[in-house]
């Protein structure tokens, strides 16, 4: 059953809002939107899951709040395809970890965990250059300068994600 929330006129029309735009994607062309983009299906599914499983009752009428959720994370996903990209290559291998002997199931979580962040920075920093040569030459005679300041824009780039999700559910004016 979805849970009620109490919102003022303004943060209702805001949300209403995104509503209909959401509302405009079906679970097939979110479907398709993510399978254009390259993601696994087991991705695939739960982002679909999310889009129709989280809703929210605002003054007896029921908010879509999952597939405002998944429109984000799509556009975000648009915007930064090179750093979502290298965060998922990061993640896999890192993941490969557990085929260590012995220790591979201990490490795992941490490899898979570092190996996506470096893998979205190193993406960050590729979609930000003209070539990948450009971008490889750049991280190898600039290293810590580089790697920090695109740490930094990764951190900020994934909390404004965060950031956007949260106030579309809590605060939707905000967006506006």
């Amino acid at each position: 059953m979805a849970e009620a929330v109490t919102l003022s006129v303004q943060q209702k029309m805001a949300l209403m809002t995104m509503e209909s735009q959401a509302k405009q994607k079906t679970s097939l062309d979110i479907f398709r939107e993510f399978d254009s983009m390259g993601l696994p299906s087991e991705v695939i599914t739960v982002m679909q899951e999310i889009a129709k499983k989280t809703a929210r009752d605002v003054t007896g009428k029921v908010i879509e709040v999952g597939k405002i959720i998944v429109t984000k994370i799509i556009e975000f996903i648009k915007q930064n395809p090179a750093l979502v990209l290298g965060a998922a290559i990061g993640a896999a291998v890192g993941a490969l970890a557990v085929f260590i002997p012995f220790i591979g199931s201990f490490i795992a979580p941490l490899t898979t965990v570092l190996g996506a962040a470096f893998g979205a920075i190193i993406g960050n920093h590729i979609g930000k250059s003209a070539t990948l040569y450009e971008a490889m030459d750049d991280l190898e005679h600039h290293q810590l300068a580089t790697i920090t300041t695109n740490a930094v824009e990764v951190a900020k780039k994934f909390f404004n994600l965060l950031k956007e999700i949260f106030l579309a559910i809590f605060k939707p004016e905000a967006l506006q």
